[in-house]
Formats: structure tokens, sequence, C-alpha cells
């Protein structure tokens, strides 16, 4: 018997996902294993999945790894990528399909930010009580001088939205050797990856950025 994979379709480099990243498919233990499977082995068949299932002592049947993928299909995270063909010993072919990752590295649910533009009304709700306290920690670094509580939310929400665009073109202008990079790094870990970027590269391109914080002050 041989077999050889074909791919039809490569992952983005970065792709964004509107989502809750609350929901189970982020946050679950057997979601959470399968992606990392994906992004560390790279396309698999649903037999590759079960197998890999089984070695980590926690079996499942192929109707809960297809009920898996489909969830991941929905929210964009995974993608039907190719097929595997397989001849048999009597020149039979048969084909199983190949399931990937949708892309090497993804920003998700970023809506559910309290300072984001979009933020659902729930969340505006607390916009308040959060940027208070993010100002009573930092007035200790500025001689206890008390923020303007209107003029600090408008700040956060201007430094949170460029801070996702700095992120966006920072990741837009990378290439295929973030995978090698990240491969087998955990979803949190990447996670980790891009809020560090985004806040680091927020203020690498606004030199007054502290004196921005200072004009919010009373």
């Amino acid at each position: 018997m041989t077999q050889q994979d074909v791919i039809s379709i490569k992952p983005k480099i970065f792709k964004h996902i509107e989502t809750n990243p609350f929901d189970s498919v982020f946050r679950d233990h057997n979601y959470n294993f399968l992606r990392s499977l994906l992004r560390q082995k790279g396309p698999m068949t649903v037999k590759d999945i079960m197998l890999e299932f089984k070695k980590d002592k926690n079996e499942k049947s192929d109707k809960t790894i297809y009920r898996y993928l489909t969830k991941f299909g929905d929210v964009g995270l995974t993608s039907k990528v190719g097929k595997r063909v397989i001849v048999d010993d009597n020149n039979k072919i048969r084909t199983e399909t190949l399931y990937g990752t949708s892309a090497y590295l993804f920003l998700i649910g970023v809506e559910s930010h309290p300072f984001h533009e979009k933020t659902p009304s729930e969340l505006i709700n607390k916009r308040e009580v959060i940027a208070k306290a993010i100002g009573y920690f930092l007035s200790f670094q500025l001689n206890g001088k008390k923020f303007s509580e209107e003029k600090f939310t408008k700040f956060l929400v201007k430094r949170h939205t460029e801070a996702q665009e700095t992120l966006i073109k920072s990741i837009e202008s990378g290439d295929e050797e973030i995978h090698e990079i990240i491969r087998n790094l955990e979803f949190y870990d990447t996670s980790v990856i891009l809020e560090v970027v985004s806040w680091l590269g927020s203020i690498l391109s606004n030199p007054k950025l502290y004196k921005n914080i200072v004009d919010c002050t009373e």
C-alpha cells in the first residue's frame, strides 16, 4: 500500500476571527489538543487525529472528531486543505480528506475588549470602572495626579485601536518563517506574543505616549 498527501490550500500567515474568546472551542481541553495537533503536525485525516487522541489516552470516535472539526470550521480555525490518496495492494484507489489550520496566527475576539471601538454595549458599561482602576494605579507614577475619567477613557480606546492596527500591520508583514518559530507553542502562548507585539509596537510608533497620558490628568 502506498499513500501521498496532496495539499491544495495553504494556511494564511494571519487571520482575524470575530467571535467570543470564551467559547468552549477556545477553552476546552479536547479542542486545544486538536488545535495543537494540527499546528504542530500539519494537515491530518480523521484517522490520524483519532490515533493521536488514543496515544494521549483520551480515545475519541470518528463522529466526535468530525464534530470538533465542524465546530472549528464554523468559527474559521480550520478547513479542508487537501486529500490523502491511498493505493492498496490491489491497486484500488481511495482518498481521505486532510484537515489543517486556516492560518499560522489568529487574532480572536478582539471585539470583546472593553476598549475596542466596536465592543458590545454590556462591555462598554465596564469601561469607566476599568479606566478608573487603571488611572488609580498609574497615578502613583505621576506624583498622585488624578485622571479625568472621560479623557482617560477616550485615550484608552484610541490607544487600543492604534495598538490593534500596529499588530495587524506587523503580522501581515511576516512570512512562513513564523510557522517554524511558533509551531510548538500552545494557543495561549501565541496570544501572549500578539499582546506584547501590540503594545510594544504601539509604544515604538508613538514617542509622545508619556505626554499623551499626562494630558489626561486634571
